[in-house]
């Protein structure tokens, strides 16, 4: 343990934390669209998202080296989640327009992690 003291972490990016909950966000707000579908996946998805948040929000306030670690095994059920979200929440034209802000933020998110760990 004294060991882990001198890695001086602060914890997972807030940014990072609020990523990652874009998905669990969508789903409280659209939990009529979810709860209408009745798909057992996606059932498995929202709740393995809301986990991943979880997990998030705490390492976010304790260890990131540690506990920060651990939403990874949860939040690869988003990539399947956000994408149902989007086609059965928004109508065509919105989900075009929303595609496009995301992949500017999602490549805004990729360079800000490059620059972060000086690969840029």
């Amino acid at each position: 343990v004294s060991d882990w003291k001198g890695f001086e972490d602060n914890g997972t990016n807030l940014l990072r934390v609020l990523v990652y909950a874009v998905p669990t966000l969508l789903s409280l707000i659209g939990l009529r669209f979810i709860r209408a579908e009745n798909d057992p996946l996606i059932d498995l998805c929202v709740n393995m998202s809301i986990a991943s948040t979880g997990i998030y929000i705490l390492s976010a306030f304790t260890s990131g080296i540690f506990v920060g670690r651990l939403p990874i095994y949860f939040s690869l059920y988003n990539y399947i989640l956000l994408p149902w979200e989007l086609h059965h929440m928004f109508s065509k034209r919105s989900v075009r327009i929303l595609t496009v802000m995301m992949l500017i933020f999602y490549l805004f998110f990729y360079f800000y992690g490059l620059k972060t760990f000086g690969l840029l």
